[in-house]
């Protein structure tokens, strides 16, 4: 229902006249939904949308747009409304959208291609548009997603490896995906995946770690995810966690005790954590239980719960 009250809004239909219809949008464009049917006629409708009266109401547009006549709509006044408010674009009818339509709202929102007909996306069309933009590869056609086509999205945004379809996801285009982000490591394959990528992930950022299979997390790739992010240690394997790294990882961010294997919650590193954050005494074991002090402890507790 119309929020908007209008000159027409306590006339009785039987009353209005065309003249009124006139002079009531003339002060309030709302008034156009008030108007009987019989005077909503082609002149009525072109008065409405003329550029400078549109304008004065800007608050309408989408309404309006959304309520115009099939009679009445065409090409050339979608093409104006989405020139000056391209989330419009949504609901312009799919036989009325041109290739100056397209141009025109994708250079100002790449995202808007979800809603370009299937058969008016080209190859040339996703070629500049994924080079801006290489998330929007999900609206792609399948059958356009080739090989030189990924790649162009890929390299603009990582990420977009989720929409690469299998056959194309080569460990080039992987690593070309992980090199501009590392989160993409979660969407390559196991079989494609090398310690390469791994390391580039690593480098981009420790929480990446997460993202890497535990086969891959040698003490070199946790180390190196470690140095960007030191709470990524609740991510390194416990076989390969040291006491010596643990302290580095608190050192830097006392925080990172939370995510420290209870085993190596010693004394000192906690001492540690908590003088670099003081927040971090929440995360250090109760003191009435008795911890481990030394790294020596700490190896014959190991060796006892593999025995």
């Amino acid at each position: 229902m119309n929020p908007h009250r209008s000159s027409l809004t306590n006339v009785p239909q039987n009353e209005i006249t065309y003249d009124m219809c006139i002079k009531a949008l003339k002060l309030s464009i709302w008034a156009i939904f008030e108007i009987p049917n019989q005077f909503r006629t082609k002149d009525l409708w072109h008065l409405v949308l003329e550029k400078n009266f549109i304008k004065k109401h800007s608050s309408i547009t989408r309404y309006l747009f959304e309520n115009l006549p099939h009679n009445i709509i065409t090409s050339e006044i979608c093409e104006y409304f989405t020139s000056d408010n391209t989330t419009l674009f949504e609901y312009v009818p799919k036989y009325l959208i041109t290739e100056k339509m397209i141009h025109t709202v994708l250079d100002k929102n790449t995202n808007l291609l979800q809603y370009v007909p299937e058969n008016m996306i080209t190859k040339k069309l996703c070629e500049k548009y994924l080079a801006k933009n290489g998330h929007i590869l999900r609206f792609v056609p399948l059958q356009l997603r080739t090989i030189d086509i990924c790649e162009i999205a890929v390299k603009e945004n990582g990420a977009s490896l989720n929409y690469v379809p299998d056959e194309h996801k080569t460990e080039q285009i992987c690593e070309f995906a992980v090199l501009q982000h590392g989160t993409a490591l979660q969407y390559v394959p196991e079989s494609k995946l090398t310690m390469k990528m791994c390391e580039i992930g690593a480098r981009k950022h420790g929480l990446n770690l997460y993202w890497i299979p535990e086969k891959f997390r040698t003490l070199e790739i946790c180390n190196i995810g470690l140095e960007t992010y030191p709470s990524a240690i609740g991510y390194v394997p416990i076989n390969i966690v040291t006491l010596e790294m643990c302290k580095s990882c608190v050192s830097k961010n006392g925080i990172a005790l939370m995510y420290v294997p209870e085993i190596y919650k010693t004394k000192e590193v906690c001492d540690i954590a908590v003088k670099q954050n003081s927040l971090a005494i929440k995360y250090a074991p109760d003191s009435s239980k008795k911890r481990a002090n030394n790294a020596e402890e700490i190896v014959n507790s190991k060796k006892q719960k593999t025995i």
